[in-house]
């Protein structure tokens, strides 16, 4: 990065803006903010903030899924199972966060991200059941699902689930 570049990385947002419009009047490009890096994920890292205080926690309790932010989408219409599945498969290896775990080392904790780790999608077919005990069912499952813990060593640390019945779904992550 050049010693120009590094003074317009250092502005503040709004002093950003100003010499974006300053640079325009003048006919010349705009200012665009360098790109941040792309980091390979070979290696341990050190925790965040954030990840020390869940590894923390996890130690003091492990597994406890007091931290654990469930999320249910409704979906009407056909749901096209395989093409959910590829895009949450997608996701999962695009962002290194969702497949790394802690691990320690010399009782220092660190973070690790799996090169290779598959997303796995449980699908559970509920249209066998009568209507009113698919909405049950779907809530039960949903709720049990919330009430398991994860292993930060071993990961993955996020799991999908989908309850499907015919002409209505309910996906559960």
């Amino acid at each position: 990065m050049t010693d120009l570049e590094t003074r317009i990385a250092r502005l503040s947002p709004e002093k950003r803006a100003l010499l974006t419009l300053r640079l325009k009047k003048k006919g010349q490009a705009a200012v665009s903010p360098p790109a941040i890096p792309h980091r390979e994920s070979s290696g341990s890292l050190p925790l965040s903030f954030a990840q020390q205080r869940l590894w923390f926690l996890d130690q003091l309790e492990p597994g406890n899924p007091v931290y654990n932010l469930p999320a249910a989408i409704r979906l009407a219409g056909k749901l096209d199972i395989q093409a959910l599945k590829a895009s949450l498969e997608e996701i999962f290896r695009r962002h290194a966060i969702l497949r790394t775990t802690f691990i320690e080392r010399e009782g220092v904790p660190l973070q690790e991200v799996s090169p290779d780790s598959p997303f796995s999608l449980l699908v559970e077919d509920l249209s066998c059941l009568p209507p009113l005990e698919r909405e049950t069912r779907a809530q039960e499952e949903m709720t049990s699902e919330t009430r398991v813990g994860f292993d930060l060593a071993k990961g993955p640390l996020i799991r999908g689930a989908s309850c499907v019945w015919a002409r209505r779904s309910m996906s559960c992550c």
